[in-house]
């Protein structure tokens, strides 16, 4: 699928194991992914990204809840919480946060008052 800029305006919003976008995706509540971003992300509210969900390009989210790969940097307005699988290559910009310790945070991590 090849989206130059996709909005939504529902509640929740899903990307599939098997679907893909390019683009830059802006969500103005939550989105679950399983698929694959090649571009940023806006996610107003949480962006979930499960084991096999892929970003590539940088994120700004309400909170953070991650088992998959982001490459670009993250910027969490709320909470960030990476699981065991959670890989950012990039850096992490949180207000507060919850790791895994099998979790990685290549670049460096940056906790911000809330």
């Amino acid at each position: 699928m090849g989206v130059d800029n996709l909005e939504k305006n529902t509640t929740n919003s899903f990307l599939l194991e098997e679907e893909r976008i390019e683009g830059n995706v802006r969500i103005d509540n939550n989105l679950l992914l399983e698929g694959t971003i090649k571009g940023d992300v806006v996610c107003k509210g949480r962006l979930t990204v499960e084991q096999h969900g892929v970003i590539e390009g940088n994120v700004v989210c309400g909170s953070l809840v991650m088992e998959g790969l982001i490459v670009g940097d993250v910027e969490v307005e709320g909470r960030a919480h990476l699981a065991e699988q959670a890989e950012i290559k990039g850096t992490l910009t949180a207000s507060c946060l919850l790791v895994h310790p099998e979790a990685e945070i290549e670049n460096g991590l940056r906790l911000k008052n809330k």
